[in-house]
């Protein structure tokens, strides 16, 4: 591609800056399949309070997956969280029409988090504060290395 077809983006400081994806919600019927899910991918529990588990992989974040038993009976994606770049961009985001501030200081890491709402009704949510992993690059206790071969779009190894 030509460099003269390329567009000249600049990000704006007026915006809320974000550094990277934290985590995402997940609502499931059966939390049982979740977890089973969760264990084949190699998440580990971090915490569980009442019918919500938070798993982490091996990043720096406390926990990289919420899962929660859905009240309506049906799977449902609640959302992606994102690391603000900087607590002034998380204020910025307190300011957005619609935002929500959540407690999340009883999750592991705790924090502060706001929700928006998207225009497809779908939530965003914005994260600051929450205490990293010390270790964040050994991999979890419970991966196991197999000769297994992946799922393919002819054979399914994992099942499930």
């Amino acid at each position: 591609m030509s460099p003269s077809l390329l567009l000249n983006v600049k990000n704006s400081p007026e915006k809320v800056q974000l550094s990277r994806i934290a985590h995402v919600y997940q609502k499931h019927p059966d939390l049982r399949k979740w977890e089973s899910f969760a264990r084949d991918f190699g998440f580990v529990e971090a915490a569980r309070l009442g019918d919500t588990v938070y798993y982490r992989g091996y990043g720096r974040d406390p926990y990289c997956v919420v899962a929660s038993t859905s009240e309506r009976g049906m799977k449902e994606f609640g959302g992606a969280a994102f690391v603000a770049k900087t607590e002034e961009d998380f204020e910025k985001a307190k300011k957005i029409a619609g935002a929500k501030v959540v407690d999340i200081s009883h999750a592991p890491g705790g924090g502060k988090m706001v929700s928006i709402s998207t225009p497809t009704s779908n939530l965003f949510h914005i994260v600051w504060g929450q205490q990293e992993r010390d270790s964040p690059r050994s991999p979890p206790k419970t991966i196991k290395v197999t000769d297994e071969e992946f799922n393919t779009s002819l054979g399914k190894a994992r099942h499930g």
